[in-house]
């Protein structure tokens, strides 16, 4: 779209906005807003079929029918004192507002939740104009990609609309990630392009500016700006005064040794601050006369620390005597000293850390501090959980935790999802970790030379795999062309290794590539055909075949080659634009430049490694091509790196991932993780924890430990709590004497207790069981005995259940979990009857078995049912559940927001049981154990008179007893599957468990690879 275009395609948007909004969202539909469109387009006299028609309505469906979820927050305890009125005069704001909703075209919901979590911020943030010293610290925690810039640089408006004058903003630890945001702050926050400008001569452009003019906003002074070397710098600042009274002053700055040192050494030589000497080698404050900081007084200060848990955390360790107290005179780690140095010069401060990944903040010490640099950086005041838009493609969305059995990955869900194409042609065996032979294995060096063998085509030296993801790329592109989205930006990720010198010669092996398509592209190439036809049958066998699961408009192959943005445009335009990003050459990314030179979006395929591991967008980004090593990683390291996150609109059908199957199935762990650690900060944000108490919670997690500790090196002892946890066993033994050796000691269980309270059907209040014995008041030596016999089977990452007994064991000393509830669930769906003990008449569960490649094992998908856990509770429990659960769904969607509101289910009743009580629910179940012969007994099952060509192609022929079916797959006696569920805790920490963590987990971080 050229300028003239591009105006009345925004007049267009703006129009149909007004007219829409004014609709309730009851009355809202499509009809109504393509009728908006067509009005819209009459008055602007724009003909019927408008070239950017489809793309305007797409865009207002999404604007006014994306729903976010609900934000949660954690409050700590301190001498916060209420200020924040939001009716106020807030012309930044305002303008911002309208700026992001009209101008970037957000959602209305969007717009909404971030007023709303922003002046949660503000809320909880001091007055610039309250006396005396304070210090606000918090923690802001989005998904990846998903709007943490837009959202900061709100909560920067607002700021700035309170109030406070002087502002830091720390953007990553290169170049790149800071003239990033830089761009984003011009953009968003000064009105104005700090490259073009000088200090004291800014000039307002952009939509923004627009706005800002009409307010006679003062103009905010900033002192560093978007070039790639922009940082602060001590001859810039030498010539302004940032000390305004009138005027806001902001840095964007890179988290780097000798930027923060300049950038501290600047605040101390203001004519306000006297008595303090600077020693530059090494640095050091020295103040005067015994004087010790804050050197500055009454003149607050906010720090915004974009991607806190990188490079900002402390990983040495401080060292804690015998009095349970820090060693003051501690020396952090670089970045974290000079961060908290800067904080601790001031006598009024705010720091707010925006991360996606925040497990490493979370382990911070909520105590730990030093002399000299203050309060490590742990968010002790609050934690803000940010909501996510519904359209956001994100880790819950692409790794949807419902296809993890325990902790198996189904296959099936792999094959059977377009997104994910499996790389197995990187290297010889790309799945093992040893493997050091083939284009690009998972061991390698800085002197790797990536060769690949091509006999069919020798002029090519890259895998099979990356030739398709990059015809691919271009198909995609093409296809977006001919949606209508010619001025978007469209981007390739190659991220295959960390080496520089490797990345190099990747560069050169796919600039070789592009330009050899470019050729055989051209007509007049004898291998024109033959390329052609590679090209239409990745886009019929790869894309066209699934026209029928969107909406999306699909050209045919000869719709898509005809079109004037076709493969020669894009292919010229890729080949122009291939770049590295790795700080060897002066690559940068600065899709804003381009397409305001070019009237179209850049066409680029961008290779690197750790600088596209963090922070940066790739705007468009369709195709990934990913691989690195095959060994186990940290969670937050891989979640940062999936750049493939984020927002597209018109082409999440045409994203693929090209990866190995390894890394799809750490990422679905992940997404388990992810998602467990939320609901746990959701649950606790209801029952008003502290972020202290969020931080020992996460850090006594079984499921969350191992991702978290940033800097393990050896195996070691952890300790875990199973204070308000639910442990269910889902992976069974596949041998017979275990299962049966399990299945005795339940019935010696069974035996050893009284009769049932409840034997049948039963009814609570709050969900209705179709047949169950329940016992109540059941001593804990009972369960004990039962989970010492009992044998699971041990993942790598799983605990023994004799770790459930000695938790159990532990709190009993404190007086609590002496008294249990027991529940055998009876009704099943098996059709298999079996009376257990010989009087607890029982028909087993059905439940579906992974295709395994491990035949030693069993894995079935959940047995248990949400409300199963709501067990065992009293009246008195019950009403406090309800109340509960009440006042989540006032801020939680019903319809949205399901998994978050079961999840939260199961919290509160967890919470609610007396820590006296504990829940253990036992469930048969037949045992199949291979999936295939589930599905023939499914098939046999669902029988009845009239099918019996039905049976003889699924199982038998004719209709047989059931009790005569091949038990090659069936167990001879049931799996016994169990839940047990621990209530909340106060002792949970004095009654940790201890077990070892082995250093297979810890020592193979990415930064770490060979």
């Amino acid at each position: 779209m050229n300028s003239l275009k591009t105006s009345i395609y925004d007049k267009l948007y703006s129009a149909c906005v007004s007219n829409i909004e004014v609709v309730t969202p009851d009355d809202l539909s499509k009809k109504k807003i393509i009728q908006a469109v067509e009005d819209a387009l009459r008055f602007f006299k724009q003909p019927k079929n408008y070239e950017y028609k489809d793309k305007l309505i797409l865009q207002l469906l999404e604007a006014f029918t994306v729903k976010s979820s609900s934000h949660s927050i954690i409050r700590g305890k301190s001498d916060h004192q209420e200020w924040y009125d939001p009716n106020k005069y807030r012309p930044y704001w305002e303008t911002y507002r309208e700026y992001i909703k009209n101008d970037l075209q957000y959602s209305v919901d969007a717009v909404s939740a971030m007023d709303k979590t922003t002046d949660l911020m503000m809320k909880n943030i001091e007055d610039p104009q309250r006396g005396g010293s304070w210090d606000s610290r918090g923690l802001v925690v989005g998904s990846v990609q998903s709007g943490k810039t837009s959202n900061f640089i709100g909560f920067l408006n607002k700021a700035a609309d309170a109030g406070y004058k002087q502002i830091v903003v720390l953007s990553g630890l290169n170049n790149n990630l800071r003239q990033q945001t830089q761009i984003r702050v011009d953009e968003g926050f000064l009105a104005y392009d700090t490259q073009a400008s000088s200090l004291g001569t800014q000039i307002y452009n952009g939509p923004l500016a627009k706005k800002r003019l009409k307010y006679k906003l003062p103009i905010i002074n900033c002192g560093t700006n978007s070039k790639l070397n922009g940082d602060f710098s001590t001859r810039a600042s030498e010539h302004a005064n940032f000390y305004s009274e009138e005027n806001v002053s902001i840095f964007i700055v890179k988290k780097n040794k000798t930027v923060l040192e300049k950038l501290i050494t600047y605040y101390l030589s203001s004519p306000k601050v006297h008595g303090v000497t600077i020693d530059k080698r090494p640095f050091k404050i020295r103040g005067h006369f015994s004087s010790f900081p804050p050197f500055i007084k009454d003149e607050p200060i906010l720090v915004i620390d974009d991607e806190v848990d990188n490079g900002s955390v402390d990983t040495g360790e401080q060292l804690i005597n015998e009095e349970g107290k820090f060693d003051p005179d501690y020396d952090p780690k670089t970045i974290n000293r000079l961060i908290r140095t800067l904080l601790n010069i001031f006598n009024k401060k705010v720091y707010i850390g925006y991360t996606a990944t925040p497990f490493a903040n979370i382990f911070i010490h909520n105590q730990a501090q030093t002399k000299e640099e203050g309060l490590d950086l742990f968010p002790k005041d609050y934690i803000i959980d940010l909501p996510v838009p519904s359209n956001h493609v994100g880790l819950e969305k692409i790794f949807n935790t419902e296809v993890v059995d325990g902790e198996e990955v189904q296959d099936r869900e792999i094959e059977d999802n377009h997104f994910f194409e499996i790389v197995e042609d990187s290297s010889l065996y790309p799945d093992d970790p040893d493997c050091n032979e083939g284009w690009l294995p998972p061991r390698h060096n800085r002197y790797h030379q990536p060769e690949y063998n091509n006999k069919n085509d020798p002029e090519v030296d890259i895998p099979p795999s990356l030739k398709e993801a990059i015809i691919s790329f271009i198909l995609t592109c093409a296809c977006r062309n001919y949606r209508g989205y010619v001025e978007d930006a469209k981007s390739m990720l190659i991220h295959v290794t960390k080496f520089v010198d490797v990345q190099n010669l990747v560069f050169k092996q796919v600039n070789d590539y592009l330009f050899l398509l470019r050729n055989r592209t051209n007509i007049q190439n004898t291998k024109y055909n033959e390329t052609i036809e590679q090209f239409k049958k990745i886009w019929e066998e790869k894309f066209y075949i699934h026209k029928n699961t969107t909406e999306e408009k699909y050209p045919t192959w000869d719709e898509l080659i005809k079109d004037k943005r076709n493969m020669d445009f894009v292919i010229n335009q890729v080949c122009q634009n291939i770049k590295v990003l790795n700080g060897s050459k002066n690559d940068i990314l600065d899709y804003r430049s381009f397409k305001n030179q070019n009237g179209f979006g850049l066409h680029t395929i961008v290779i690197g490694g750790d600088k596209l591991s963090r922070g940066l967008t790739l705007e468009g980004l369709s195709i990934s091509y990913f691989l690195r090593s095959a060994k186990m990683p940290m969670y937050d390291t891989l979640m940062q790196m999936g750049r493939w996150f984020g927002y597209r609109m018109g082409y999440e059908d045409l994203c693929r991932l090209y990866t190995t199957d390894n890394v799809i199935r750490w990422f679905f762990h992940i997404s388990v993780a992810t998602e467990e650690l939320r609901n746990t900060f959701r649950i606790m944000a209801e029952q008003g924890s502290t972020p202290a108490e969020f931080g020992l919670k996460v850090r006594t997690n079984p499921n969350l430990i191992i991702t978290a500790k940033t800097k393990m090196r050896h195996s070691r002892v952890e300790q875990t709590s199973f204070s308000q946890e639910v442990e269910e066993i889902v992976t069974f033994v596949n041998k017979d004497e275990v299962i049966e050796s399990n299945y005795f000691a339940t019935e010696k269980l069974l035996n050893s207790i009284k009769e049932p309270v409840i034997s049948g059907k039963f009814d609570n209040g709050l969900h209705s069981w179709k047949n169950i014995y329940l016992w109540k008041n059941i001593e804990s030596n009972q369960v004990i005995r039962f989970l010492n016999s009992y044998k699971r089977f041990l993942e790598a990452r799983s605990l023994s259940t004799s770790q459930f007994s000695r938790y159990i064991e532990n709190l009993n000393q404190y007086g609590e979990l002496n008294d249990w509830t027991i529940c055998l669930h009876a009704s099943g769906s098996s059709g298999k009857n079996i009376s257990i003990s010989g009087k607890y008449d029982t028909e087993l569960l059905l439940r579906t078995p992974s295709n395994q490649r491990n035949k030693d094992k069993v894995s079935l998908k959940v047995i248990t049912q949400p409300s199963d856990e709501l067990l065992g509770l009293n009246e008195n429990e019950i009403e406090e559940y309800k109340k509960s659960l009440e006042n989540f769904k006032k801020t939680h969607n019903s319809e949205t927001e399901e998994q978050t509101i079961t999840a939260a289910k199961r919290g509160f009743a967890r919470y609610h049981r007396s820590e006296k009580k504990g829940l253990l629910n036992i469930y048969p179940i037949f045992g199949i154990t291979n999936l295939s012969s589930y599905k023939k007994f499914k098939g046999y099952k669902n029988c009845n008179k009239d099918c019996e060509k039905n049976c003889k192609d699924h199982f038998v022929e004719g209709h047989k007893d059931i009790n005569k079916i091949d038990t090659n797959h069936i167990t001879k006696h049931p799996l016994i599957g169990f839940q047990i569920s621990f209530p909340f805790s106060k002792m949970g920490d004095k009654a940790a468990v201890e077990y070892r963590v082995n250093s297979v987990y810890s020592e193979h971080e990415f930064e770490n690879e060979i």
